[in-house]
């Protein structure tokens, strides 16, 4: 994938991708990831691992966490992608695109003291298919520190007007 200049994006590692299950999809992928992510503080400390089940968060049950960045030490920040439904990866894509990347960027870019690396730290994204609502969301530990109020999802792809082009076919 090219950026701006006409380089090639320089990839974040993939650590490791589970296999998932029929009807089971990845939103994000490693090349949108390192895409977006490009040039931030900790990219060249980050790896990707895509995970068949979410990531346990301290979120409501029905809340599907699909992605976030997790950073255990200073040199250790991770990115994790969780399989979600299929029929709700288009949306879980759009959310990201439209809202989580922002958030998850703006956290890889603030300055650290030394004390903050004492404790695990997580942003995340998460969907809840129930609202059809986006959350963001940051823990310390295994406690929730942040929950900004939900975004709406756009409407599934078969709710969407006939003829309106969908999220399909995006990266």
């Amino acid at each position: 994938m090219a950026n701006r200049s006409g380089d090639e994006t320089k990839m974040i590692p993939t650590r490791s991708r589970d296999q998932i299950s029929r009807g089971s999809s990845y939103a994000l992928s490693a090349s949108l990831l390192s895409e977006t992510l490009a040039g931030a503080r900790q990219f060249d400390l980050l790896g990707i691992s895509f995970y068949a089940r979410p990531q346990a968060v301290p979120l409501d049950a029905e809340l599907i966490s699909f992605a976030g960045i997790e950073c255990r030490s200073e040199s250790d920040w991770h990115v994790w992608v969780s399989a979600v439904p299929s029929e709700l990866a288009p949306r879980a894509r759009d959310f990201a695109l439209e809202h989580g990347f922002r958030y998850l960027r703006a956290w890889l870019e603030q300055p650290r003291g030394d004390t903050w690396f004492l404790h695990r730290h997580r942003r995340v994204l998460a969907i809840d298919p129930i609202t059809n609502e986006g959350i963001l969301a940051e823990c310390e530990g295994d406690r929730l520190v942040e929950k900004l109020p939900p975004v709406p999802l756009p409407p599934p792809a078969s709710a969407a007007r006939p003829g309106a082009p969908s999220s399909r076919g995006r990266r």
